[in-house]
């Protein structure tokens, strides 16, 4: 049979656990929150590095077609 030291002990493991658990959700949220602003970063490098690439192409095709490659290398 049960005595109510055993349910006070009881109900004190349980909120504790339920402590850990919650405080295990916030840091799962709280990762979860980073990834996902470190991969907008990322996405974000990556088009300003794709569009830069994309304007030294056109400058590229530029100078081939007549603007001269000195006058190409001193703009790039």
């Amino acid at each position: 049979m049960n005595s109510a030291k055993d349910d006070a002990a009881g109900l004190r493991i349980t909120s504790e656990m339920t402590a850990q658990v919650n405080g295990l959700n916030q840091a799962v949220g709280n990762f979860n929150d980073a990834i996902g602003s470190r991969l907008e970063n990322a996405l974000n490098k990556h088009q300003y590095i794709s569009s830069t690439i994309q304007a030294a192409g056109v400058r590229f095709i530029d100078a081939d077609h007549g603007f001269g490659a000195t006058k190409f290398a001193r703009n790039f």
